[in-house]
């Protein structure tokens, strides 16, 4: 069931709707993207996290003591994710995403960055990692002038941001301080980036107001609030992961004839006519299979 305000439409509609007024405004502000679960179907964290640990290089001290090191050398990435998800359920997803970035510490820079990206590419080969259309139409399309804002460990999202050709200097991840070329046990000026970081790392970066926004869950939200012209809005079916509630945000600070967000799988428009200080269009990208845990 739908509300009367959300037109379903073709992928071709959006990517058209969104070009033709992207090209009139003179591609003055940026596209912003998050990564997981929006450029793309899976978790580029714990794909880097399962490359590190294959490694052998990480500090024994990081590695949780449930898990055998030398198994972890030999694991294949369906083992190692259904390890991760069960350690996630035990403990919280926050304790477990910590322990993800804080593997880095203790590596040179430019080694983790490249045993993560080598990583990221044996999850595409694989489909561990699916990367979604049309948005990353879009993004290619628009490379130039896009960004990547992702909650997710800086050195796996550039990877990520490469497969679309979007610039490391236009990357906006979690990250450790850096000392000597050397990824320290510690996070970066912006702990990690979700929620208001993301907001804070686009404006500390003199992205005051953007053009669009897409993202899958509640920790866009602060960020979503920069757009003028569009949100895009990845909506997956419910999973166990905490963080997957965006529909709620849409049905809370939306318009009336926005509030049911739609449910059947699709592409859907709503025009924003309320005074909320919100972007103009809003897209509905619906999903029919859940997202990862």
């Amino acid at each position: 069931m739908t509300s009367s305000g959300w037109k379903k439409v073709s992928e071709e509609e959006v990517l058209d709707l969104i070009s033709t007024r992207f090209e009139k405004s003179g591609k003055k502000l940026p596209l912003v993207f998050d990564c997981d679960n929006t450029l793309l179907r899976g978790d580029v964290g714990i794909l880097g996290a399962w490359g590190l640990l294959r490694s052998g290089l990480v500090d024994p001290e990081k590695v949780p003591e449930v898990w055998d090191a030398d198994h972890l050398r030999d694991c294949n990435f369906q083992d190692f994710e259904e390890m991760r998800n069960d350690l996630a359920m035990e403990t919280s997803f926050t304790d477990v995403f910590e322990m993800e970035t804080m593997l880095l510490s203790g590596f040179p820079v430019e080694q983790a960055k490249q045993i993560v990206a080598e990583a990221v590419d044996v999850g595409v080969k694989a489909g561990s990692i699916l990367f979604l259309e049309p948005i990353g139409t879009l993004a290619r399309k628009y490379a130039a002038d896009s960004l990547i804002v992702s909650g997710s460990p800086i050195t796996g999202v550039e990877a990520i941001g490469k497969k679309y050709g979007i610039d490391p200097e236009r990357v906006f991840a979690t990250e450790l301080n850096i000392v000597d070329g050397i990824f320290r046990d510690e996070y970066g000026e912006f702990g990690v980036i979700w929620a208001e970081s993301k907001q804070k790392i686009l404006e500390h970066n003199n992205f005051h107001e953007v053009f669009l926004v897409a993202g899958d869950s509640t920790g866009d939200w602060n960020m979503m609030k920069l757009a003028k012209e569009f949100v895009w809005c990845s909506l997956w079916p419910a999973t166990k992961n905490p963080w997957a509630t965006l529909r709620q945000q849409i049905e809370t600070h939306l318009p009336d004839d926005l509030k049911r967000a739609p449910t059947e799988p699709g592409m859907y428009v709503g025009e924003n006519t309320g005074d909320n200080g919100l972007a103009k269009t809003w897209i509905a990208e619906v999903h029919a299979q859940p997202g990862p845990r």
